[in-house]
């Protein structure tokens, strides 16, 4: 009987050590909850597209602190990958709008990355993946350019 409570109380802890961590998980450890900037979506899919012709991707920056957010720079994990911001600096409670092109010069699946980093090198680094399939000859319907799956 003893041994029956042992593995109870067991499971138990192990339950609540489980839902303790994943909630500290949700207090912003990603850099995209809580105060500060958010940058969305995460993952932008543009589709099936034609090698070597650009698809236009969209995706937004929200300040959800109290005070401005200076963004200093973009980088990008390929020269085939472009990205700008409507504005540098995005005020309390603002959102602004972030813009980019992809072409796609190898065919099949791609993945490639670009990073929004802060003037404040504390804050953490926003990441935006955009993923595709790049075929020859004409592409289908691509989505939108910011979805998020």
């Amino acid at each position: 009987m003893n041994y029956v409570k042992f593995v109870a109380l067991a499971l138990l802890a192990l339950v609540t050590f489980k839902v303790a961590f994943s909630l500290m998980g949700d207090m912003g450890g990603d850099g995209q909850t809580g105060n500060g900037l958010i940058v969305e979506p995460r993952i932008v899919d543009v589709g099936t597209v034609t090698l070597n012709q650009g698809v236009n991707f969209a995706a937004s920056m929200r300040n959800n602190g109290q005070k401005p957010v200076k963004v200093a720079r973009l980088e990008r994990s390929c020269h085939c990958l472009s990205a700008s911001t409507a504005k540098d600096t995005c005020q309390p409670g603002e959102t602004v709008s972030i813009t980019g092109t992809i072409v796609a010069e190898k065919l099949g699946r791609f993945r490639h990355l670009f990073k929004l980093i802060e003037e404040d090198t504390s804050a953490p680094e926003h990441v935006i993946e955009v993923v595709g399939n790049a075929v020859t000859g004409t592409a289908s319907a691509a989505p939108s350019g910011s979805s998020d799956p």
